[in-house]
């Protein structure tokens, strides 16, 4: 449990980050260096703790605080759309426990296992979905580039610490697929490919998460996406890799089981 908070705490930390910085490129509150954003986030935390530091008020206009607003009201929302536990309601549709069978994942690899094919192919879509229309929406808003990277991070965020399981979820793997669909297409595209070729090797889908996942960021950098792409980017790769460390003992060991399609 605590180990969860603390990744809990490091993810919210740099999501606060981004939305402080959400607005400079788009000359609102904050875009003078003079004049700095009425709250900042402060490194490091204290017992699992997020440290705000109030600065001197700037000069806001109504205009300012409307767009501060939307943009956190909208990656709050997108938090709550990441917070839907696909798998779990599809488990329940079913009659099967999904927390209580197999790994105890609410993903689509444990759906598939514990409910069928069927169950695990919807379950990845929703899942998938929860990530890309948030972003699409906030795009489509023309809201700035740093709040569409937060909000990919919100929808991850909360599809792995869901408020309706405890704040427990899933791992990541498809809503983070998702999200930076919405947001670089051609990266997250290429991305398949280690996912594919491991996959077809192993028929193990973690190692072949991790491949992509770690591949994703990298890709980011590579096709020259905007800074706070790449640093979600970075931030949800972390995140993933994290939640994965039993799947990672357990590929250390030789013991990580196969999905058989």
């Amino acid at each position: 449990m605590r180990r969860g908070q603390e990744d809990l705490s490091f993810c919210v930390g740099v999501w606060l980050s981004l939305v402080e910085y959400s607005v400079r490129d788009r000359g609102v509150a904050g875009s003078n260096p003079v004049t700095p954003t009425t709250y900042s986030f402060l490194p490091p935390f204290r017992s699992g703790s997020l440290l705000l530091r109030r600065c001197p008020a700037p000069k806001n206009t109504m205009l300012d605080e409307s767009s501060l607003l939307l943009s956190t009201l909208l990656m709050l929302l997108a938090y709550l759309c990441g917070c839907i536990p696909t798998g779990e309601l599809i488990g329940r549709r079913l009659g099967i426990a999904v927390r209580e069978s197999g790994s105890g994942n609410t993903g689509a690899a444990n759906v598939a296992r514990t409910a069928g094919r069927k169950a695990g192919i919807l379950t990845l879509a929703g899942d998938m979905l929860k990530g890309i229309i948030p972003v699409l929406v906030v795009r489509q808003l023309g809201l700035g580039e740093n709040v569409e990277a937060g909000t990919a991070m919100a929808t991850v965020l909360g599809h792995t610490f869901s408020i309706f399981l405890g704040f427990s979820g899933g791992k990541g793997i498809a809503t983070g697929f998702g999200a930076f669909l919405g947001l670089a297409p051609q990266a997250m595209l290429l991305a398949i490919l280690p996912f594919g070729v491991l996959f077809g090797l192993t028929k193990i889908v973690s190692i072949s998460s991790l491949a992509a996942t770690i591949t994703a960021p990298i890709l980011l950098a590579v096709f020259g996406y905007p800074g706070s792409y790449i640093i979600a980017g970075l931030v949800i790769s972390l995140l993933i890799v994290v939640r994965h460390r039993e799947n990672i003992m357990r590929l250390w060991k030789g013991e990580e089981s196969q999905l058989d399609l």
